[in-house]
């Protein structure tokens, strides 16, 4: 450990043991989503500072810990019967709780399958159907300017990217030649310079879709709302 950190970390307990105050405590909360969206039954089994371990501060996915300006490192485990499972399918990362209120949505893996009674499970791979060129869509109308398709997951996954994008063509089609995550995605219409002409939401029930996309763009959009 670095001394400047070692010192750093001293300090931030020692003050308020000394200046007879209690710690602060930071409310932490987790929320564990399968890739299509659905919740995942899993609970905090690990939640480390530097020093000490606060696993026993939570009940299931939230708790209470000392706030603190240094990273937390936590795992979440699957709640079932197969220990093998749980191991394998287990979540680990960091997160802060220097504010009142700390919330993270964490993503299962999403190449993993389980089998329904959690007796088996393996990462099967995507791989493209012998049929499949290319998934084609199109804007029924036509703004002026560059414009930019693109599909980002509903469900954030930190183990493999869920995006998508797509230049569109002068004519409106676009086209995409990857494979989507099953589950819900958010599509966006932007153009070179960042402005969102349209967004809308897509539910993807194939990994390779076979059905051409079309997107119409309302006449009247709604003003951004800005932010100062």
């Amino acid at each position: 450990m670095k001394p400047l950190y070692l010192l750093l970390l001293l300090t931030s307990l020692l003050v308020p043991m000394l200046s007879g105050q209690a710690a602060k405590l930071c409310n932490v909360s987790f929320r564990v989503l399968n890739v299509d969206g659905s919740p995942a039954p899993y609970s905090v089994t690990a939640f480390r500072s530097e020093t000490q371990e606060f696993a026993d501060r939570f009940v299931g996915l939230r708790g209470l810990v000392p706030c603190s300006v240094f990273l937390y490192r936590y795992q979440l485990k699957r709640a079932t019967a197969n220990a093998r499972l749980a191991e394998v399918s287990k979540l680990e990362g960091t997160i802060s709780a220097n504010s009142p209120e700390s919330w993270l949505t964490v993503s299962t893996d999403p190449g993993l399958v389980i089998s329904p009674d959690e007796s088996g499970w393996g990462w099967p791979t995507l791989g493209k159907p012998p049929e499949f060129e290319v998934w084609k869509g199109r804007l029924t109308q036509m703004p002026e300017g560059d414009l930019w398709i693109y599909f980002r997951s509903a469900v954030r996954s930190e183990s493999a990217p869920s995006e998508r994008e797509a230049q569109v063509d002068a004519n409106g089609e676009f086209r995409v030649y990857r494979a989507f995550f099953k589950g819900p995605y958010i599509l966006y219409v932007m153009t070179r310079d960042g402005r969102i002409l349209h967004s809308t939401s897509i539910v993807f029930e194939n990994n390779w879709p076979r059905e051409p996309l079309e997107i119409a763009i309302p006449a009247d959009r709604p003003a951004p709302i800005i932010v100062r």
